[in-house]
């Protein structure tokens, strides 16, 4: 056995403390979702891969849907509504659009996480076609950012905050929120 220095064994004593059950739950959620996403449940019908579902098919289908977009609809249910309000608050046009935009792209995750417990993984030639809302979504957002405005960094930030949803293709989901998180303060901080 190789001999533990003392700063390394200070090193590991901390991290047997610490708490890493609320990352692990989110983690295995994740790999959850991968692994559906790359054996498939069931297979989707032809013509609605990219289409978001109208809010009464969303809610018709909620019973249906996998624990984690029904978490997320509680997340959404327990804090867009507060968000929306600030912007409102805030009066500025810019900052209410942004807003909107943020919220529909959160929507659009939500109908990809409710998609990956129902569909098969799409083929690789799909995903532009699944991710074409998105997509369009972001350079609308990025296209509504002048940097002239007193609230370019606003639009900034929540046009960056869009990059969320490309989750679902990443090797490392947790790598590529935070990556996400910092890009999106970058803006939001100035």
């Amino acid at each position: 056995a190789l001999p533990i220095s003392g700063t390394r064994l200070a090193f590991l004593s901390i991290m047997a403390v610490l708490d890493l059950s609320p990352f692990n739950t989110i983690l295995a959620r994740l790999e959850g979702v991968a692994d559906r996403l790359e054996q498939g449940a069931a297979a989707a019908p032809q013509g609605s891969a990219g289409a978001a579902p109208s809010a009464p098919a969303a809610a018709a289908a909620g019973a249906d849907d996998p624990a984690i977009a029904l978490a997320f609809d509680a997340f959404l249910q327990s804090h867009i509504s507060a968000v929306e309000s600030a912007a409102k608050e805030i009066g500025s046009q810019d900052v209410t659009e942004a807003t909107e935009t943020f919220v529909e792209g959160f929507r659009l995750l939500r109908g990809l996480l409710a998609a990956s417990g129902k569909c098969k993984k799409p083929a690789d030639a799909d995903w532009g076609t699944i991710f074409k809302p998105v997509m369009e979504l972001g350079q609308k957002a990025n296209k509504a950012c002048d940097s002239r405005s007193e609230y370019f960094q606003n639009r900034k930030a929540c046009a960056e905050a869009l990059n969320i949803t490309m989750l679902a293709t990443s090797p490392s989901p947790p790598s590529h929120v935070q990556n996400v998180l910092e890009t999106f303060d970058f803006h939001a901080i100035k």
